[in-house]
């Protein structure tokens, strides 16, 4: 599949490439003033366990392993050459802990604002501004302490926003199917870490502390602008994206819904989630115990296992490449369980969470026995992070499954939260061990990250899902100005519909019942909600639906139509009051061949329950009392119609029609005056009014689409489908057209602007010249315009002789 970037590698793949680099930079650009302070500072503090310093340097997750990485790679005098400036110990402390004063403020409103602007723009300028800004390190670092305190703090702000923006921008380019490999990408901060450290000590050795943040600061810099050029904000926007790319992704996407971006927040229908509570505390434990071992695994090597330094630096960049390992393993796993259907969506993100958070937690308990022997606690360190790692294939891509329009949200209060383990993790390590470093305090440690690591796995187990969630797609709000597409927002319900509903007699908690106080507020109504036909108008504009509907007196009066805008779903148009209101209906699929049909937070197993629902309870001032009285439209043939199928239904120049259905653009389905049913070619016939004389011969109306047919000219207009000839005329040189040899030319005599949502369709202007591809005997032909291929009617056009 080519993308026309390279003509081997699809925009997928692109944007798999930059997002593993972006992290990896991500990290770096975060790490490397951790590295360099080491050589930064004239006297050389021992950031793991500098006596009353040892919590205050642990507020990053790098920092201790970063003193033993660069203690590998540099020799003591050259650091000791490198010393500038006089920081003690809380300077270094407040310096480096300024980082997460901005990173926690803006997790949450970075992951929302990448769901209203888009994730490409935040994560892009977030690295941007951040790379701007590592630059400037040396120079604040000269000017003042407290420059760079500032400087680190607004570091952290840009970075802060970047982590929940990538959930958003995976949202609308991955498919549901695939998502466990692109979120393990996010895991490539761990390698971006472990290379990071080694490279650092080797130019702080070589070249100076400086030039950490040169290079680090001109690699973001250069990915950020490649970053702007390759990457778009969706498929639909990517001028190098291939059609058939282009409609994988969106049709795998719109049908788990991710459909039309709302235009609020459901915060209630959020913060109240179980779901989203079992992923924040999941990833709160997780991200605990990673922080805990990552920050104070050198300490505990140097001073219970008593490795040297060139050692310890070693052994603790390696739980980084393991954990990054593992993240690519367990993602293509869980993606090939799912889309081969060994395993649920929720089985999957259950089985790979309790591996990657509960696994670690008994790895813990071993510890507490075992941790005194060298082979043993290195091997129960690494393992436990390596194992870590499977959390992409368990909850961290779990909030796209539940919510796909609010997965940054959603990822922002996770990471906001867990952020705070950092601080609680190395207070609490500071507490127990400072000036008593011995193995029984650390047992202490294990203890709790047992704990902790057991409980988190077991809030997910017992309320993770990986099912849509039906606040995904709040009800939009009505502006009242006809602009905008279905929806205004339905009352708040008393009781709550099983939004995993597909057979009723297995959720008979779905029966609502009306209160007895509701019963006397109205009579009962009597429609019968199986009776389709009675209430589902099919295809119908909302002005339509509006305009038949006011003409009713009565409240409670509605209809079920097609969604225009959202193909698949419905929407209910109830006469209330003085105004007619529009209630999108969205249809979920919910199991093998099964779906929820959802109107704002209830879910019903289809269409005939939602009706009996709102039978007896209030939509916004009223309930549904009837449905709308379909009148019968009647059509009269233009021309005769001899029809060329089964199902097509003859007729004759005059004969009047009853039109059942509009089931295509160009075909209808109609009865005729014997009781006959059968499909009606459109251009064929026009609109009859029974206190009107609408006969073709009479000046009738005509033109439908493209104006050959039904609803178009006025009174004292003549059309006809082939340019106003005659019917013997027109029925012959029709023929003839079918027969033309193609491709043929022809020139547009009417203008034509496609409907917005048929992509396919052509937009004619008077004198353009086409080149006609196929004829159909529909009356919609193919052809060429100004390099696009698409459809058009063939009464816009006349063929070129010449």
């Amino acid at each position: 599949m080519s993308t026309g970037i390279a003509g081997w590698i699809t925009c997928r793949q692109v944007l798999n490439i930059m997002v593993i680099f972006g992290f990896m930079l991500n990290y770096a650009l975060r790490v490397n003033f951790t590295i360099a302070i080491v050589a930064m500072t004239k006297t050389i503090v021992n950031v793991a366990t500098g006596g009353d310093n040892s919590t205050g340097l642990n507020l990053t997750d790098t920092t201790t392993a970063a003193a033993g990485a660069l203690s590998s790679t540099t020799e003591a005098s050259v650091i000791d050459e490198a010393d500038k400036f006089e920081w003690d110990a809380r300077q270094q402390n407040l310096m480096l802990g300024s980082f997460f004063w901005g990173y926690v403020l803006t997790e949450l409103p970075g992951g929302r604002l990448a769901e209203i602007i888009g994730g490409r723009r935040v994560f892009g300028y977030s690295m941007l501004w951040a790379s701007l800004l590592t630059l400037l390190t040396p120079l604040a670092s000269n000017t003042h302490y407290i420059a760079v305190v500032i400087l680190r703090a607004v570091l952290g702000f840009f970075l802060g926003a970047s982590w929940p923006a990538i959930h958003p921008l995976t949202a609308v380019w991955i498919p549901p199917m695939d998502r466990s490999k692109f979120i393990a990408n996010m895991m490539a901060s761990s390698l971006g870490a472990a290379i990071t450290m080694p490279i650092c000590g080797f130019l702080i050795a070589t070249i100076g502390w400086q030039s950490v943040f040169y290079f680090t600061g001109g690699l973001g810099l250069i990915w950020s602008i490649v970053w702007f050029l390759v990457v778009f904000e969706t498929p639909a926007e990517h001028p190098r994206i291939t059609p058939e790319e282009r409609t994988e992704i969106e049709t795998a996407i719109n049908a788990v819904g991710k459909k039309k971006k709302p235009s609020y927040v459901p915060w209630k229908s959020i913060i109240t989630s179980p779901p989203v509570w079992a992923i924040i505390l999941t990833h709160g434990a997780s991200v605990f115990g990673f922080f805990t071992v990552v920050n104070q695994l050198p300490t505990y090597m140097k001073y219970i296992l008593h490795f040297n330094i060139k050692e310890n630096g070693l052994l603790s960049s390696l739980p980084y490449f393991g954990k990054y390992a593992m993240a690519v393993i367990s993602s293509h796993l869980a993606d090939y369980l799912r889309k081969s259907g060994k395993l649920s969506t929720t089985a999957t993100r259950k089985i790979f969470t309790a591996f990657a958070v509960m696994t670690p937690g008994f790895l813990m308990i071993i510890q507490v026995y075992m941790g005194e022997n060298r082979s043993w606690a290195v091997g129960i360190f690494t393992l436990s992070l390596f194992l870590n790692g499977a959390v992409t294939a368990g909850y961290l891509g779990n909030g796209l499954d539940i919510a796909p329009n609010f997965s940054g949200t959603i990822f922002g209060m996770a990471n906001t939260l867990s952020s705070f383990g950092g601080f609680v993790s190395a207070y609490m390590v500071g507490l127990l061990t400072a000036d008593n470093q011995t193995y029984g305090q650390w047992q202490i440690v294990f203890w709790i990250l047992a704990v902790v690591y057991i409980t988190g796995s077991s809030a997910y187990v017992l309320m993770g899902t990986g099912e849509l969630q039906a606040w995904n797609n709040p009800p939009e709000k009505d502006d009242g100005n006809g602009e905008t597409e279905e929806g205004v927002p339905l009352n708040q319900r008393n009781q709550a519909a099983d939004t995993n509903i597909c057979n009723p007699s297995r959720n008979p908690s779905k029966r609502m019942f009306v209160s007895v106080s509701d019963s006397f507020l109205f009579t009962m109504a009597s429609f019968d909600v199986y009776d389709r036909p009675s209430w589902y108008f099919g295809a119908m504009s909302r002005q339509d639906a509006t305009d038949l509907l006011l003409n009713e007196r009565e409240s409670g009066v509605f209809l079920v139509r097609d969604s225009t805008t959202i193909v698949g779903d419905f929407v209910l148009c109830v006469r209330e009051d003085s105004k007619v209101s529009h209630y999108i209906i969205n249809k979920i699929p919910s199991g093998d061949e099964c779906f929820v049909y959802r109107i704002g937070d209830q879910a019903f197993a289809d269409l005939p329950d939602l009706l009996s629902f709102y039978k007896l309870h209030y939509l916004d001032t009223t309930p549904l009392r009837r449905p709308m009285i379909r009148r019968q439209e009647k059509v009269i043939g233009k021309f005769d119609f001899d029809g060329s199928d089964p199902d097509d239904l003859p007729f004759k120049k005059g004969e009047i029609l009853h039109v059942i259905s509009k089931d295509e653009e160009q075909w209808w389905t109609a009865r005729n005056g014997q009781g006959q049913t059968g499909q009606i070619p459109v251009p064929y016939v026009t609109r009859y009014e029974e206190n009107i004389i609408e006969r073709p011969n009479s000046g009738g109306g005509g033109g439908g689409v493209g104006g050959g047919g039904v609803g178009g000219a006025g009174p004292g207009h003549h059309h006809h489908p082939a340019g106003g000839l005659h019917h013997s005329e027109n029925s012959n040189i029709f023929k003839s057209n079918l027969n033309r040899q193609l491709p043929a030319l022809a020139r547009v005599k009417q203008e034509r602007v496609p409907n917005a949502y048929d992509e396919t369709a052509l937009k004619l202007s008077v004198g353009d010249v086409i080149k006609v591809l196929k004829t159909n005997i529909n009356g919609q032909w193919e052809g060429e315009l100004k390099g696009k291929i698409g459809h058009f009617p063939f009464t816009h056009v006349e063929f070129i002789d010449e």
